[in-house]
């Protein structure tokens, strides 16, 4: 979750040399909430229309199911990357 959304992790790197981390990750929303432009679509369906030039090379319309619950969810919006900020210290309580 992030700023109250659901996001779904879709890849990272980290750097030895500098220290720096970060994470990519998508949105996603329940099948029946969707109301983007394409037709959700399972992951080799989803990339085999990329692959044929029907799609943007991104998750947007990729369906998948998650958890023992079996949700359907359909990854939304541009990929966002989130990267580690050294911006203070953690205070330590005790």
């Amino acid at each position: 979750m992030y700023q109250n959304e659901e996001w779904v992790c879709t890849g990272g790197s980290s750097s030895r040399a500098t220290g720096g981390k970060s994470t990519c990750a998508t949105r996603v929303v329940e099948l029946s909430t969707y109301k983007g432009e394409l037709q959700p679509l399972t992951y080799s369906k989803h990339w085999n229309d990329v692959d044929a030039g029907n799609r943007k090379r991104e998750y947007t319309g990729m369906l998948v199911t998650n958890g023992k619950e079996k949700r359907k969810l359909v990854f939304v919006g541009e990929e966002c990357v989130f990267k580690e900020m050294q911006v203070g210290m953690q205070l330590k309580l005790f």
